[in-house]
């Protein structure tokens, strides 16, 4: 009767195994930091789309009441609101986190009595502006063409 003997390649010696719970620890502790970095981004990011998609309505309710609404900016009580609204269930008033600095720039000048002001015409054009949401190095523009009212989120 002869012995068979088994190889030492059936299984795994312990570096193999300590090897692979260091590479996982290392993984496992990175997932933190990748989350710390990317929450606050989305969070910039959601509040830009909310501000676009508020400019999107008033810019629908402006073409289909065949009157001007207009998106105010106060920077003092740190709120973004509607103005015009034909159905009052409809207005809105965005409140701006206290960790979010907001900013206007208009594109025309000329046209708008308020400097914190985008104003939505029945023929479907603007009086234009960026509208940037910062949060600490995260920077998110809603642009506002003037032209044509296309409305961008741009980050």
């Amino acid at each position: 009767m002869q012995r068979v003997y088994k190889s030492s390649e059936d299984g795994y010696t312990l570096l193999e195994l300590l090897v692979v719970l260091a590479i996982i620890s290392m993984i496992v502790l990175s997932v933190p930091t990748a989350y710390s970095v990317l929450v606050p981004n989305l969070q910039v990011r959601q509040y830009a789309n909310d501000l676009a998609n508020l400019a999107r309505e008033l810019k629908h309710e402006a073409v289909r009441y065949n009157s001007v609404t207009g998106l105010i900016f106060d920077p003092t009580a740190k709120t973004v609101s509607g103005l015009g609204w034909h159905d009052s269930d409809l207005a809105k008033e965005l409140e701006v986190p206290s960790d979010v600095m907001v900013s206007f720039e208009r594109q025309m000048k000329w046209k708008v009595p308020s400097d914190n002001r985008v104003e939505f015409y029945p023929t479907g054009g603007t009086s234009g502006g960026v509208l940037s949401v910062e949060r600490g190095n995260v920077r998110v523009d809603v642009a506002i063409d003037w032209m044509s009212g296309g409305i961008q989120v741009q980050q």
